[in-house]
């Protein structure tokens, strides 16, 4: 719980200091979710260990009015989830992490909730893992850097439906 406090508290701090001066205030404000779409409950895990994505996926998804947990030790996210589960509508999964890489993460997520949504995100070019989850119930694929009203579109859209969609974004993957 430390960790979700330090990351609670970092959020408050910079909300209140810097909103304006922050570089990803203008997609925060570009980017609208009808706040009434947001689902009461509806909470979204994020495990990145890059700090500045997490902190700015954490921020942009608070501003829209979602509960966020981040976390950026994928150890520690496992063990959040494995007490949150229930409550977690979708879980942000980064695919190069150290202790537990994301398709180890994924798949534990799985065992826990095979139901779980889960979208992936990666920088690396690594299809054969991407097409590998895509087939082991990955949602969702997103290439870092983010087009963040992609981003929030799917959620929006996954936080209310059950329908299942697989959208690649600009790049194809062949499988």
């Amino acid at each position: 719980m430390e960790k979700i406090t330090q990351v609670i508290d970092w959020h408050s701090e910079l909300n209140t200091k810097n909103s304006e001066s922050n570089d990803f205030s203008k997609a925060f404000h570009s980017y609208g979710l009808p706040s009434e779409s947001i689902k009461p409950g509806s909470e979204i895990l994020v495990i990145d260990d890059n700090d500045a994505v997490l902190h700015s996926l954490v921020q942009l998804l608070e501003q829209k009015g979602y509960t966020v947990w981040g976390f950026q030790s994928p150890v520690e996210g496992l063990d959040w989830y494995q007490e949150n589960h229930l409550d977690t509508v979708i879980v942000l999964l980064d695919l190069q992490m150290p202790e537990i890489d994301g398709a180890g993460c994924f798949e534990k997520i799985k065992e826990i909730n095979p139901e779980q949504k889960i979208a992936i995100m990666s920088a690396g070019d690594n299809w054969d893992l991407v097409s590998r989850l895509k087939k082991g119930g990955a949602k969702k694929f997103f290439r870092k850097p983010f087009d963040f009203k992609s981003l929030l579109t799917w959620i929006g859209h996954e936080s209310n439906s059950n329908k299942e969609d697989w959208l690649i974004g600009p790049e194809n993957i062949r499988t």
